[in-house]
C-alpha cells in the first residue's frame, strides 16, 4: 500500500474539514476548562517528580532517577529557566534561592504552564494523525483518524496533566510519516527528519527504541535499482536518530553509571500489565482525578 499524491492534493470535502475542526476544538475546550478550573497541583506522580527533578537537573546536570526519558525534564527545565530570567528582569528574584521560594509559593501557576505545553502537544498529535491518515487514505480518512484520537478517553486523560507520554506519541507519529515519505523516493531530507523524530521519541520514553525499526522501511520498499539509495536513506535515518537521542539525552555523558543502573533495575516497571488494569482501572482513576474527586495513588 502506498500513498497517492492525488489523495493529498485533492481539496478535502466540507464534512472532512468539519470533522478536523471538531477534532481540534473538542480537546482544546477540555484543556482550556481544565487549565482554568482544574486543580492547581500535579495529578500524576511522574509529573511531580519531573517538576522538582528538573530543578536538580539545572543545578547538578543530573537526575536522581532515569526510569523515564529526558525530554519532559528538558522542557520543564526550560520553563524554569525562562521563568527565572523573566522574574529576574522584573526584579522579583535576585538569586536561585529566591526563585526556589517564589516557585514553591506559586507552584500552581507553574503546573498550569507545563500542562499547557502538554495540551499543545496533544493538539499537535491530533493534527499529525490527520496528516498520516490523509497520506494513506485522503482527507476523509485523515479527519476520521483525528476524530477517533480526540474523542478517546485515555488520550484526553493522558494529555490533561504533565507526563512524558504525549511527547513520545507525537514524535513517533512524526517519524512514521517522515520515514514513509523518505522511502517513497529514497529522499535524504525526510530521512533525516524521521531520524531526528525517532531520537526525540526515544529520549521521551524508552519504548521509542522499537521505532528505529522504521529505519528498515526504505530497504523494504526499495526497487531493485534503488538499493544503494535505500541503504543510504536508512543510514541517514539511523545516524540522525542516534545523534538526536544523544543530544536530547545528555545524561549518558554526565551520569552514565546511574543511567545504566536505572535501566538494569527497570524489570518491575516494564513487567506485563493486565488488560483489566490497563483498559479500565487506570483510565477510571485518571477521569476521577480530572473531575477533581481526588488524586490517584500510584
Amino acid at each position: 500500500m502506498g500513498s497517492s499524491p492525488a489523495l493529498e492534493q485533492d481539496p478535502p470535502p466540507r464534512w472532512a474539514v468539519f470533522l478536523l475542526v471538531l477534532s481540534l476544538a473538542f480537546p482544546a475546550c477540555l484543556y482550556a476548562a481544565f487549565l482554568v478550573w482544574g486543580p492547581r497541583q500535579p495529578l500524576a506522580y511522574d509529573g511531580v517528580n519531573c517538576i522538582y527533578e528538573s530543578l536538580r537537573m539545572l543545578h547538578d546536570g543530573t537526575l536522581s532517577f532515569y526510569s523515564h526519558g529526558s525530554v519532559a525534564f528538558l522542557l520543564c527545565g526550560a520553563l524554569h529557566a525562562a521563568w527565572f530570567l523573566g522574574l529576574k528582569v522584573l526584579g522579583d528574584v535576585g538569586s536561585s534561592a529566591d526563585y526556589l521560594v517564589y516557585f514553591l509559593l506559586h507552584l500552581g501557576w507553574f503546573v498550569t504552564a507545563v500542562e499547557a505545553v502538554v495540551a499543545v502537544f496533544g493538539l499537535a498529535l491530533v493534527a499529525q494523525l490527520y496528516r498520516i491518515g490523509r497520506l494513506f487514505g485522503g482527507p476523509a480518512v485523515g479527519a476520521l483518524a483525528g476524530l477517533l484520537c480526540a474523542t478517546n478517553l485515555t488520550f484526553v486523560a493522558m494529555t490533561s496533566f504533565f507526563k512524558e507520554d504525549v511527547f513520545y506519541w507525537f514524535f513517533m507519529a512524526a517519524a512514521m510519516e517522515l520515514s514513509w515519505r523518505a522511502s517513497e523516493g529514497m529522499r535524504f531530507k525526510p530521512a533525516a527528519g524521521a531520524g531526528i523524530a525517532l531520537g526525540l521519541s526515544l529520549a521521551s520514553k524508552y519504548f521509542g527504541i522499537f521505532g528505529f525499526l522504521l529505519c528498515f522501511l526504505p530497504l523494504v520498499r526499495a526497487k531493485v535499482g534503488d538499493r544503494g539509495r535505500a541503504i543510504r536513506a536508512a543510514a541517514v535515518m539511523a545516524v540522525s536518530g542516534g545523534i538526536s537521542f544523544l543530544f536530547f539525552f545528555p545524561f549518558l555523558f554526565t551520569d552514565p553509571g546511574n543511567v545504566f543502573g536505572t535501566i538494569r533495575n527497570m524489570e518491575s516497571v516494564t513487567s506485563p500489565v493486565g488488560l483489566e488494569l490497563a483498559l479500565w482501572h487506570y483510565p477510571r482513576l485518571h477521569v476521577r482525578d480530572l473531575m477533581g474527586w481526588g488524586v490517584a495513588a500510584e
